[in-house]
Order: C-alpha cells, then structure tokens, then sequence
C-alpha cells in the first residue's frame, strides 16, 4: 500500500511538469561601444625599491608609485563609466 502510495504521489508530481509551457530564454543583444584605447592599456607596474640609500629614495619611489597608482585608477573610473553609461 505503501508503494502505491509513492507511485501515486511522484505521477502526480511529474504530471504539473509535463504541461507547464517552456520559456524561451533570449540572448542579451551587445551593443557596440567605441572606446579610446588609452583607457584599454594595461596599468604600468609599480616601482621596486632596489638598495635604498636614504629616507629619501622611499620617498621618491612611493611618490611614483602613488601617482602610477592614481593615473590606473583614473584610467579604470572612465571605463567603468562609459560602460554604465552605454547600458542605460
């Protein structure tokens, strides 16, 4: 009794799958965005800190590395922006 019990439950859930309608799922159309090359380099790498002599040259080395930085930084918010900006 116990068998036909789950046979009876497992047709009836196979039954609400066999008439439910499938959805066509659509492919998300991709614009064409014309963006600057410059904004697609790859960012510099940083400067190494090779044989400091003074507290001076680890100065110097992170002011570069510091503006290296910020110029990838700024490179990255444009990008990012025009791309939010083509898809709204």
């Amino acid at each position: 009794m116990k068998k036909l019990l789950i046979i009876m439950f497992l047709l009836c859930l196979n039954g609400c799958a066999l008439f439910s309608e499938n959805e066509k799922i659509e492919t998300p159309v991709v614009k064409k965005i014309n963006i600057d090359q410059v904004l697609l380099e790859d960012c510099g790498d940083l400067l190494p800190l090779t044989n400091p002599k003074s507290f001076n040259d680890i100065l110097i080395v992170t002011k570069d590395n510091t503006a290296l930085y910020y110029s990838c930084k700024e490179k990255h918010k444009a990008l990012a922006n025009i791309l939010k900006k083509s898809y709204e």
